[in-house]
């Protein structure tokens, strides 16, 4: 499956650990067509740590370590990206909570002015 996250702003952790609500940041899974949005109010979206790479959801649900080699995806109880009114989850199949990626890329979107 080819699954991803966006975050509108820079991963800093390098000034500590801390939680952030970006409203336009989401995960996604090409393979199946679901994108799910950070759920309204919760102040998990992003995770900005010094020994962490991009890290989406209060219970790591997209989850990269700091040598961008490795990393996984959680569905858990705490997940703050959960599609409530089709109760579905970004994976799942046959009650399938967890993965572990293959490959990672990381890309950063700029714009000049």
């Amino acid at each position: 499956e080819i699954i991803g996250g966006y975050n509108p702003n820079i991963w800093n952790g390098g000034s500590g650990s801390y939680w952030s609500y970006q409203h336009s940041a989401f995960i996604f899974n090409l393979t199946n067509s679901r994108k799910m949005p950070a759920m309204i109010g919760s102040p998990y979206s992003t995770y900005h740590h010094p020994n962490y790479g991009p890290t989406f959801g209060g219970a790591h649900d997209l989850y990269v370590d700091i040598s961008m080699s490795g990393g996984y995806l959680s569905n858990g109880a705490n997940s703050c990206y959960r599609d409530i009114a089709l109760g579905t989850n970004l994976i799942g199949k046959n009650g399938q909570t967890s993965a572990k990626y293959g490959r990672i890329e990381v890309f950063r979107c700029s714009r000049k002015w």
